[in-house]
């Protein structure tokens, strides 16, 4: 009988710790800048577009035609960056600035600063 009351505790435990990890990537700025620079490394482009706000999504598509290499910073590109690194945050309710560093392939660094907006409970990039 305990058993089964140990193995329905567990299975609960991993079904909630899914729920949770499915919008991890959001919950933070951290999680947040940290999910879109991985995606921007592996070319994810279509879904680093995902993870802006609305106004700053708006605007890069109808500007730039959407996140492509070719329009973004060299060091952002997924041809050119080989690690990055969180070095700050600071954030309030609604807004923060991630600082962080990102090294190339040719071995160069860069430091940048990723902002991003709280919206509908997720973080998304306001600019970078």
């Amino acid at each position: 009988m305990h058993r089964i009351h140990r193995a329905r505790a567990s299975i609960l435990a991993a079904l909630c710790a899914l729920a949770v990890g499915g919008c991890s990537s959001t919950s933070s700025p951290r999680s947040a800048a940290e999910s879109f620079l991985s995606l921007l490394k592996d070319g994810q482009h279509l879904e680093a577009q995902d993870r802006l706000s609305a106004d700053y999504k708006k605007m890069v598509v109808s500007l730039m035609g959407g996140i492509k290499n070719e329009n973004l910073k060299p060091y952002y590109r997924s041809d050119s960056m080989d690690s990055f690194e969180i070095l700050s945050v600071e954030s309030s309710s609604e807004s923060a600035r991630v600082h962080v560093r990102i090294v190339t392939k040719d071995g160069s660094t860069h430091e940048d600063d990723i902002d991003l907006v709280r919206e509908d409970g997720k973080w998304l990039v306001a600019h970078f």
